[in-house]
């Protein structure tokens, strides 16, 4: 099984990306042992420890860029994996969505948030 592409376009076919000024917050998994005299030893959890959460936000979105996002996200039903290229970055990176909004604005524009959280890469 082939893993998607998160690639939403505008109606003439450019990228629709993210407004700019994303939030994203690394977090570091990591391994802790408390020792009887007080004395802690800390370690990386794996050579993949630190991932990142991207926060992107859609304004002013088009009926077909709207559906676009929140059909593939459900799709992906919070578990299954995707790939995207965040603003920014010169690769595409592995991300899991389980939590997204959106609300429709008169005019037929939509506005959207999204939780990416990066998986190790496969």
């Amino acid at each position: 099984m082939s893993i998607p592409v998160f690639d939403p376009r505008k109606g003439d076919g450019s990228a629709f990306h993210p407004d700019t000024g994303m939030q994203v917050t690394p977090t570091a998994k990591t391994i802790e042992v408390q020792y009887n005299d007080g004395y802690t030893q800390t370690a990386g959890a794996g050579i993949n420890n630190i991932m990142k959460t991207y926060n992107p936000h859609w304004t002013n979105a088009y009926q077909n860029e709207g559906d676009y996002i929140n059909s593939f996200l459900m799709a992906r039903q919070g578990w299954q994996k995707f790939y995207w290229t965040p603003q920014g970055e010169t690769q595409q990176l592995c991300f899991t969505c389980k939590t997204w909004n959106y609300s429709k604005a008169s005019g037929g524009y939509w506005t959207m948030d999204a939780t990416f959280i990066q998986c190790p890469p496969l």
